[in-house]
């Protein structure tokens, strides 16, 4: 008896190193939940916001979380704009939509999430950017309007920004204010690589924004971050660690 007990012993730690072997060549993003509470809490929370302003104050929305608003007035009183915000598993997503013509509203709705690469330190660690952006909007001869969308990756400070893109779609207006955005394409796909340096802070930030002066707009951008391919040899040795889900608005 003393023999077989010393067998199944032995069986029991075999699995245990399989499965330790096994926990180490996982994606980083299945293991980040096994890493220390104290390292997850490295990384903040992520911030949403979206806002919708009226010619009808009345119709004005705004929420600080996750979810989806509406608010805006048609000149039947038909609330007709609104703004989204969703982040979850590292990724984000941004939506402002208004679909009639209108007096002059705007929208806009932004997610700020954070990561961070844990591993060796004083380590550049190569990752790449996805995002997808699109945009559109519509006048009438007495107005005009525009929807705009940007995604980028900053330092965690805010103080630097790594890359940005933006797409830009107008009628009688540039986009936010900025002449610099007349030249910009309505939509835009990328699959942008980039280095960071391990333990250290980033942000993603994106961006929906919306204006009508007798017009209607769209805007909408959907990024997400990842391991560079190139990276498969060193990847085990290392976690990308996101902030953490973000709760549904409150209804």
């Amino acid at each position: 008896m003393k023999k077989m007990k010393k067998n199944v012993s032995c069986q029991g730690l075999g699995i245990v190193a399989i499965a330790v072997i096994v926990m180490l060549l996982l994606p980083s993003g299945t293991r980040t939940a096994s890493l220390p509470s104290a390292v997850l809490n490295e990384v903040p929370p992520a911030v949403l916001n979206e806002v919708i302003s009226s010619w009808d104050t009345r119709c004005n929305a705004s929420n600080s979380g996750a979810g989806s608003i509406t608010g805006g007035c048609t000149l039947t009183g038909t609330r007709d704009v609104t703004a989204s915000a969703y982040y979850a598993r590292g990724s984000g997503s941004v939506t402002v939509y208004q679909g009639f013509v209108s007096k002059i509203e705007q929208a806009s709705a932004s997610v700020t999430s954070y990561f961070e690469v844990i591993g060796p330190p004083n380590t550049r660690v190569p990752l790449v950017f996805y995002a997808n952006g699109a945009t559109s909007q519509s006048r009438s001869s007495t107005g005009g309007s525009y929807g705009y969308a940007s995604a980028a990756i900053e330092t965690g400070d805010k103080s630097s920004t790594l890359y940005r893109v933006a797409a830009c779609s107008h009628g009688f207006y540039d986009c936010v204010g900025s002449a610099a955005t007349v030249g910009l394409p309505n939509a835009f796909s990328v699959q942008q690589s980039f280095t960071v340096s391990s333990n250290t802070l980033y942000a993603i930030v994106l961006n929906a924004v919306g204006y009508s002066n007798a017009g209607a707009f769209s805007a909408a951008v959907d990024p997400s971050v990842s391991f560079d391919p190139s990276f498969a040899s060193s990847r085990y040795r290392y976690s990308l660690v996101f902030s953490g889900d973000a709760s549904p608005a409150p209804r």
